[in-house]
């Protein structure tokens, strides 16, 4: 396949016998003549790779080592849900049966602003150092509300096993005694947020229930005093008479009240008892071990990638200045080629079998 590059204006450099006036017309560029700019360019190529490989070996290992402290937590979910009815189910069941310690939910948690302000802002161990103080550089500038989004960028959360619904939290820094420090607290953050949350549902829950049986105690009276005033002007009451049918309706109302008086009261007491519990978010599967393994170089793999991008670039290079340079020599591709292949350094013999 010949790719064709179209060659407009004059050239005072073309080769001999070529009139300046006249357009040289298409110039087929084939896949012999790239290979032979390439090779004719190996040593410049050479060149430019062993010095990106060097500076790119030099800047890994003079890099310092990083650590980073894993932990894998696991959700609960309270699915312990009171039979509600009315508001006091409408506030409850909105997610489920409240705020659920989702794994999606935990997660964003714990990048909240709340809870890495809480993390950053918590003493260190020892000193009287916040423990931002020990994640940024010494001499950064750093304005208290960026504390936050240096923290992000240490920190990674995600989903270590979906099916299982378990998800994983680490932090990488150079320091492990930091990197484990600060994960720890993280997920101590995470809990306390999520129970703040959760308290404050549930107070909001046990206050509507408390509305509720007020509402449900009025009713309740309202109909104990109507039976009362019944009972009292009719001694006698006919069956099947109109004071009958009303005897049945206000005994009706009276039942009917006393059971939403009892299942309020009931549901109150179950409100209650979700504002006074302290069922933790999380619960950690495996936390960070006592001795961390600093991460790998992976000085070889970075080495094969600047080896690569080095030739890649090198050779585009290459292959740009013979298009524009001499784009209409009159040698033919083949012994340009020949040309190129004898200036690469192998065995005489191996050339001269070519």
């Amino acid at each position: 396949m010949t790719l064709v590059e179209t060659h407009r204006g004059r050239d005072p450099h073309l080769a001999d016998g070529l009139p300046l006036d006249t357009d040289p017309g298409p110039i087929s560029v084939s896949l012999v003549r790239i290979i032979a700019a390439v090779l004719e360019s190996w040593k410049w190529i050479a060149l430019t790779v062993i010095v990106l490989c060097a500076v790119t070996g030099v800047y890994v290992i003079t890099r310092p080592r990083t650590f980073t402290a894993r932990v894998v937590l696991v959700t609960v979910s309270t699915n312990r849900t009171p039979s509600l009815g009315g508001l006091g189910a409408g506030l409850l069941n909105l997610g489920g049966s409240g705020v659920q310690a989702t794994p999606g939910f935990v997660m964003r948690l714990m990048r909240t602003d709340t809870v890495l302000r809480q993390v950053a802002l918590s003493p260190w161990p020892g000193t009287k150092d916040p423990a931002y103080a020990h994640f940024i550089d010494k001499g950064d500038k750093v304005l208290p509300v960026a504390y936050t989004d240096r923290l992000k960028r240490l920190m990674q959360t995600g989903d270590d096993d979906k099916d299982a619904g378990t998800i994983a939290v680490s932090v990488t820094h150079v320091d492990s005694s930091v990197a484990r420090l600060l994960t720890n607290r993280l997920v101590d953050a995470t809990i306390s947020a999520f129970k703040r949350v959760s308290k404050a549902q549930a107070t909001q829950l046990r206050e509507a229930q408390d509305a509720r049986v007020d509402s449900a105690a009025l009713r309740l009276r309202l109909a104990e005093e109507a039976q009362v005033e019944f009972t009292r002007t009719n001694r006698s009451v006919p069956q099947y008479s109109e004071l009958y049918v009303r005897q049945q309706q206000l005994e009706r109302g009276l039942q009917l009240a006393q059971t939403v008086y009892g299942q309020a009261v009931s549901d109150r007491e179950s409100a209650v008892a979700k504002e006074l519990e302290e069922t933790p978010a999380l619960i950690v599967v495996d936390p960070v071990p006592a001795l961390i393994a600093p991460n790998p170089r992976r000085l070889a793999l970075k080495l094969v990638g600047a080896f690569f991008l080095g030739v890649i670039i090198t050779s585009a290079v290459a292959i740009a200045r013979s298009l524009m340079s001499d784009g209409a020599v009159a040698r033919s591709d083949m012994d340009r080629l020949r040309r190129a292949v004898h200036t690469l350094p192998l065995p005489r013999r191996s050339v001269e079998g070519q």
